[in-house]
């Protein structure tokens, strides 16, 4: 089905998009209505004829600009309470036969120039591949060479020091920076100073690399983390939100100011504050999604301390388009958030999880099992499993940005097909 913008399409995998007698035919039972929109599959969850109708209105060509109906419908999924389910209930009461995706079209980076720092694990080879596949001139910047070959160059850097990779800032159009040592492990002391310093020391390097060249890139596009608003149990964050404390927050907030002390006065730079990424083992590793797949996989995937704590997601191809988006919009500067607009609980997320990979049950994890387990077994650090946040990014939605996998069920199902 084509939306009323053509430049989109939508999947509706379902007997029929509209699920309820029609209006006036009698009956209140809930309905799920499925929209077109320009770059928006939207499912309302809702009952009532007074709703259909506005709906109905706002699809007419009187109704309010193309680009501004999925924001206006979102709204009016929030008309009264007693029409709507609440907000951690709306994607439960899609039924399973019905799934969501919308194909949104590849932004053409033809001949544009691209260095990825830090570029060789698994979200750079994600990046990089799909710049690539844009038509982008990718280069990666990394200690080692990645372990898989694709259409990129690479120049060594040790993150730390310039080295010959400035020749590759030289008239860049663009640099993503995504370095950092993994926070997949146990917090050491050394860790922690590694973790810090990795982020800290190439963020500050790139920014005086940017100073030795001629002509520097126009735009810098940085990661930063999600969990910088700390871990609270049921407050959804957005970018205006407290920042939290603790080793994390403080990583972040560190990160961030490193950033800002590095950008030069006339550059735009787009910071994204990145939730939990979900995505495929292109030879560097699955993420931490490989290690929770194989936990649901052999059924030990269930509930882990209480789990009410949130988890954060979004799918490697949204990441890719929100990175892309930020290089070449030009209204886009400063803080957003790069999550999925859906985020669930951690017992959700393994519900969901185990769904996809075809296992029934789950035993549950005690908290204490967790503390001794994680370190001793997975070697990383249990409160990565035993706290979480809940975050979603109002920059973004405000932008009309849209999520080809904005939930849970639709992103494995893609991942897991």
């Amino acid at each position: 089905m084509k939306s009323p913008g053509g430049d989109t399409s939508i999947e509706c995998v379902a007997p029929w998009a509209l699920r309820s007698r029609a209006p006036g035919t009698g009956g209140s039972h809930r309905r799920l209505i499925c929209f077109a929109l320009p770059g928006y599959a939207l499912p309302l969850i809702g009952s009532g004829e007074k709703k259909f109708r506005k709906i109905q209105a706002l699809l007419t060509d009187s109704g309010p600009a193309r680009n501004g109906l999925a924001i206006e419908l979102q709204n009016l999924n929030n008309i009264s309470s007693d029409e709507r389910s609440p907000f951690s209930d709306r994607v439960a009461a899609i039924p399973e036969d019905v799934h969501f995706r919308v194909g949104c079209t590849m932004i053409d980076l033809a001949e544009k120039r691209i260095v990825i720092a830090g570029g060789s694990g698994f979200l750079g080879l994600s990046m990089a591949g799909y710049l690539a596949d844009a038509g982008a001139i990718v280069t990666i910047l990394s200690r080692s060479a990645p372990k898989v070959s694709g259409r990129w160059s690479h120049r060594v850097w040790d993150g730390r020091n310039l080295g010959d990779w400035l020749t590759s800032i030289e008239r860049a159009d663009a640099v993503v920076n995504l370095a950092g040592r993994t926070v997949n492990c146990i917090k050491t002391p050394d860790h922690q100073d590694e973790i810090l310093r990795s982020r800290v020391e190439s963020t500050r390097v790139l920014g005086e690399a940017m100073r030795n060249v001629s002509s520097p890139p126009p735009v810098w596009v940085q990661m930063s983390t999600a969990h910088i608003y700390g871990d609270p149990p049921s407050v959804i964050c957005d970018e205006d939100s407290v920042e939290g404390i603790g080793f994390a927050p403080t990583i972040g907030r560190v990160w961030e100011d490193a950033f800002a002390s590095s950008l030069l006065p006339n550059q735009r730079g787009v910071i994204m504050r990145t939730s939990f990424v979900v995505g495929h083992d292109r030879g560097a590793g699955g993420g931490a999604l490989a290690t929770l797949g194989l936990i649901a996989k052999i059924g030990l995937g269930g509930r882990v301390g209480k789990g009410t704590q949130g988890m954060s997601w979004i799918h490697e191809t949204d990441l890719n388009r929100l990175f892309t988006q930020a290089i070449v919009d030009d209204s886009m500067s400063s803080i957003y958030i790069a999550s999925a607009p859906n985020p669930v609980s951690q017992v959700e997320f393994m519900r969901e999880l185990r769904k996809a990979v075809g296992m029934p049950i789950g035993l549950p994890a005690f908290e204490w099992m967790v503390r001794i387990g994680a370190p001793l077994f997975l070697r990383t650090d249990p409160e990565l499993a035993l706290y979480g946040r809940y975050v979603v990014s109002k920059r973004l939605a405000d932008k009309g940005f849209v999520f080809e996998f904005p939930t849970l069920s639709s992103a494995l199902k893609h991942l897991y097909e």
